[in-house]
C-alpha cells in the first residue's frame, strides 16, 4: 500500500514541477512532501479529517505547504486558484463524486489539469465501509470528461516483484525517492482484461501530457513475515473451528435437552389426565358405598324372605309337585 500511494505522487511529480498545486484529500501529507521535492511552485493541501490535517500541517511546515481542513465537495477556495489539482484515492469517499469533480474544475484555471485516482471495484477487495462510490475505469473516465475536453486514462497495477540490484551501496537497493536508477522491467504474468487495481485519469483543456511509466517499490517482500502470518491465521482458524465444534456440540445438547423436556412434558400431561380421571372416580365413591350398603340390606331382606318361604308349610306340602314337574321336563 505504501508503494501504491507514494507511487502515484512520484508519477504525478513529473507533470507538476513549477505549478501551483492543490492536493485534495492530502491525508497525512506525505504526498505534499513528494510534490515539493518534485519542484511544485506552491502547494495547498486540504482534508476533511482533523487528525490527518494536524499531521499534514507538521509536514507542510517542512516543505512550505499550506494545509486546510475542509470538504472537497464544498471547497472554500477562489475560482481559478491553481494550475493543477491531484485527488488520489479520495473521490470514492464522497457522497457526490460529481460535485467533488465540479469543485476541482472550478478552482483549476483554464488550461490547467487535474489528476484523479480511484480503486476498481472489479479487482479491489470489497467491504471498505468508508467508500461510498467505487468507480470502474470507464466510469471515472466519463466523470472527468464532463469537465475537461482532453482526457487520458492510466492504469496502476499492484504486482508482486523480485528486484535484483547492486549491493555495494550498502542500502540493499532501497530508495526513498523518485530518483532511483531506472531498471528493466520484465513480467512473468499478463494483466487480465479489466484487471487494473487503480485507475488514474488526467484531465486538461488541451494537449494531455504524457508522463513516463513508473514502478514504485516499497519494503521487500519478506517470506518469513508472511509465513508467520499464515501460521498465525491457521492457528486462529483452528481455534475458530474448535470453537465452532464446541458451539455445535452445545447446540446438539441443547436440542436433546429440549427434546427430553418435551417428552417429559407430554408424560406429565398424561399423568395429569389420569389423575383427573382418578379424582372423578374417587368423587363417585361415597355414592357407590351408599348403593352397596343398600344392596347388602336388600340381599339380607331377600335372604330372610327366602328362608321364610322355604320353611313354610305350603312350600313343604307342594314339594312332590315340583319333583313331578322336573320329571316330566326330563321325559320331554
Amino acid at each position: 500500500m505504501d508503494a501504491e500511494h507514494r507511487g502515484r505522487y512520484w508519477w504525478a511529480g513529473e507533470l507538476l514541477g513549477g505549478k501551483t498545486v492543490l492536493d485534495a484529500g492530502c491525508g497525512t501529507g506525505y504526498g505534499l512532501e513528494i510534490l515539493a521535492e518534485a519542484g511544485a511552485a506552491s502547494l495547498t493541501g486540504i482534508d476533511v479529517d482533523g487528525g490527518a490535517v494536524a499531521e499534514s500541517r507538521a509536514r507542510g511546515e517542512r516543505c512550505g505547504a499550506t494545509v486546510l481542513q475542509g470538504d472537497l465537495q464544498i471547497l472554500e477556495l477562489d475560482d481559478d486558484s491553481f494550475d493543477a489539482a491531484v485527488c488520489f484515492e479520495t473521490i470514492e469517499h464522497l457522497e457526490s463524486p460529481q460535485r467533488g469533480l465540479a469543485e476541482l474544475r472550478r478552482v483549476v484555471r483554464p488550461g490547467g489539469m487535474i489528476l484523479v485516482s480511484s480503486p476498481n471495484p472489479d479487482v479491489y477487495p470489497p467491504g471498505n465501509e468508508h467508500h461510498r462510490h467505487e468507480l470502474r475505469p470507464e466510469e471515472l473516465l466519463g466523470l472527468v470528461q464532463e469537465h475537461f475536453g482532453c482526457v487520458q486514462m492510466y492504469l496502476q497495477h499492484a504486482w508482486l516483484a523480485s528486484a535484483i540490484e547492486p549491493a555495494e551501496n550498502g542500502s540493499n537497493g532501497h530508495s526513498n525517492g523518485a530518483g532511483a536508477s531506472p531498471v528493466p522491467v520484465r513480467r512473468s504474468a499478463i494483466q487480465r482484461p479489466r484487471g487494473t487495481t487503480f485507475t488514474i485519469v488526467v484531465g486538461c483543456d488541451e494537449g494531455a501530457p504524457r508522463p513516463s511509466a513508473l514502478v514504485s517499490m516499497a519494503d521487500p517482500f519478506e517470506v518469513r513475515w508472511w509465513q508467520e502470518r499464515v501460521d498465525r491465521a491457521a492457528a486462529q482458524n483452528g481455534a475458530a473451528r474448535a470453537e465452532e465444534t464446541r458451539a455445535l456440540e452445545a447446540e446438539r445438547r441443547a436440542a436433546e435437552a429440549e427434546a427430553r423436556a418435551a417428552s417429559l412434558a407430554e408424560r406429565l400431561e398424561q399423568v395429569n389426565k389420569s389423575l383427573i380421571d382418578a379424582n372423578q372416580e374417587l368423587a363417585q365413591m361415597p355414592l357407590l358405598k351408599h348403593r352397596l350398603a343398600e344392596m347388602h340390606e336388600l340381599k339380607a331382606s331377600l335372604d330372610t324372605r327366602l328362608g321364610e318361604v322355604l320353611g313354610s308349610r305350603s312350600w313343604q306340602a307342594t314339594g312332590f309337585l315340583r319333583k313331578a314337574s322336573r320329571a316330566l321336563k326330563l321325559q320331554r
